[in-house]
């Protein structure tokens, strides 16, 4: 059985953690399956990170290109902090999410989906508190979770630890998970996320 290959997409924490494991050359999707310790179950992990990333900005679109040449099997996304910052509403956001993850499926034929929730953040706000931030971050993924409960191929993941541990541990501005521990966080995550995303039984 070949094994399936992994997109994921997203804003600056897929951006700089490929470039935090780039170092002096970027690794390839088979390298980067292997630093994920996933070579074992799928072929390849790609990365593709937008900076400052708003997917309900209308100019927003999806790299065809990319997904065209790669052909993934799967798909995480990892979107939402920007908006919430720009003030859409949590809804929105939720929704657009979803609406990407059945584009990237009817469109580019991925056969499974993850969407990942939305983690606090404590700087670079605009006109919010990280209190209000958290609030409405904790209503967009109540509502990305609600859409996705029952669906066979679009599943929620949470980010865990972010919320249960202090941000200085895991960020050094508040808003990227770019420490050492939060580079570790970040990546065992994505990780869990992958073995979210295969069927059950797949064959190890």
């Amino acid at each position: 059985m070949d094994r399936p290959s992994v997109l994921l997409l997203g804003h600056s924490f897929v951006h700089g953690t490929l470039q935090h494991l780039s170092h002096s050359s970027s690794p390839s999707p088979r390298a980067l399956a292997r630093h994920f310790r996933l070579s074992n179950l799928i072929s390849h992990l790609h990365m593709y990170g937008i900076r400052g990333a708003k997917i309900t900005d209308p100019e927003f679109t999806l790299p065809a290109q990319l997904l065209n040449q790669y052909n993934p099997t799967y798909a995480i996304l990892d979107f939402g902090t920007n908006d919430l910052v720009m003030g859409t509403d949590p809804l929105n956001i939720a929704v657009t999410l979803y609406d990407i993850a059945n584009i990237l499926r009817d469109q580019y034929n991925i056969s499974r989906v993850v969407i990942c929730s939305i983690i606090p953040r404590y700087s670079a706000l605009r006109n919010l508190t990280p209190a209000r931030f958290s609030a409405l971050a904790h209503q967009a993924n109540h509502f990305l979770k609600t859409m996705c409960d029952g669906d066979p191929n679009i599943f929620y993941h949470v980010h865990p630890g972010f919320w249960s541990t202090h941000y200085c541990a895991w960020s050094r501005d508040g808003v990227h998970p770019n420490t050492t521990a939060g580079r570790k966080l970040y990546l065992r995550s994505v990780r869990k996320a992958v073995f979210r995303i295969l069927p059950k039984h797949y064959p190890a």
